[in-house]
């Protein structure tokens, strides 16, 4: 799909370039590229690689993600470049900013974690042996 695509409920497509809607529901979509918008209790997951905006209840991402994540919950699995603003985001390693009440990731490359929980498994700014830091972690 290129252009504008609106699901409600449930939708599913291989390819969305441009802007997406989801209404009441869940946009799954394999790639993605573009505005992605989860409205009225809407949710996005792309299966493989996001690159734009989303905004959603959630916002899953089971490959890699650039752009940002703004949702309750924001999970990307692989590498994610750019900002997660949410209550709980997630990044298999992350390369930019993650701003919430909890954040996590199994490595921070180049980044800044700013929440009352920041969890980084390969450990903080302060120590490799300590994983949990609060209000800021980061590493540069």
């Amino acid at each position: 799909v290129s252009g504008v695509r609106l699901s409600a409920l449930y939708g599913r497509s291989h390819n969305v370039k441009g802007l997406n809607f989801s209404v009441l529901g869940l946009s799954d979509i394999d790639n993605f590229t573009g505005l992605n918008l989860g409205l009225f209790y809407g949710a996005n997951r792309t299966r493989t690689s996001m690159k734009g905006f989303e905004l959603g209840l959630a916002n899953f991402n089971g490959g890699t993600a650039k752009g940002a994540d703004v949702g309750l919950v924001n999970y990307t699995e692989g590498n994610f470049t750019g900002a997660q603003l949410g209550l709980f985001n997630y990044a298999g390693s992350l390369n930019g900013l993650q701003f919430g009440f909890m954040n996590a990731t199994n490595h921070i490359n180049k980044g800044i974690q700013i929440g009352l929980i920041n969890f980084d498994r390969s450990g903080t700014f302060v120590s490799k042996d300590l994983p949990v830091f609060p209000i800021v972690n980061a590493r540069f």
